[in-house]
Order: structure tokens, then C-alpha cells, then sequence
């Protein structure tokens, strides 16, 4: 579903932002991007979001404005989840900079 790969590059983007402070978007990027989650999850209620997908219990209310807070709301193997995804990320950010 595209909303919850949206929410997932959300939090891995707001990961290494807000956590690491190792952005590898600009704001305008991650704002395009959370315009794009916004508009989806407006079409569904609050509560469709939190039953029908996967990082619901963290986005219900999400307005796009910022992820400041998502880190922590996370279930801890979410966070494995998505730290697994981010460390990945920054390695690929890493490699490309060698060349």
C-alpha cells in the first residue's frame, strides 16, 4: 500500500533528521513527500489509518508539518525496523560521496 511506504520513508527520513541529525533530504524533499502522505490519509478517517496500516498507531493524526515526534512513538521493534532502513540509507549516502 502507498500510504504505509509512505509513512515508512517518514519515519526513516525523520530518523536521520531529527535523531541523528544526518538529513539526506532537504526540507522542501521531505515536505513534497509528506504532502503526497497527508493528502492519502485525508481520504480515510483516523481511525481507518490506525487499523489499516502498519505504522497507524503513529500517523493518525499526522498533519505533515513536522516528525519531530514519531521517533518516539514507535513500538521498539518498529524502531528496529526503520534504524535497519536508515543505517542502510546512510551507508548508500556514504558510498555515493567516495565518488
Amino acid at each position: 500500500m502507498k500510504v504505509e511506504f509512505l509513512q515508512r520513508v517518514i519515519l526513516v527520513h525523520s530518523y536521520l533528521y531529527y535523531i541523528v541529525d544526518d538529513s539526506v533530504w532537504t526540507d522542501k524533499h521531505y515536505d513534497e513527500v509528506a504532502r503526497q502522505l497527508t493528502s492519502i490519509q485525508k481520504e480515510h478517517t483516523e481511525e481507518w489509518v490506525k487499523v489499516n496500516t502498519q505504522y497507524g498507531y503513529v500517523f493518525y493524526d499526522y498533519d505533515g508539518t513536522t516528525g519531530f515526534d514519531l521517533w518516539d512513538r514507535l513500538k521498539q521493534k518498529d524502531k528496529q525496523k526503520i534504524l535497519s532502513i536508515a543505517e542502510s540509507r546512510k551507508m548508500v549516502k556514504k558510498n555515493e560521496s567516495r565518488f
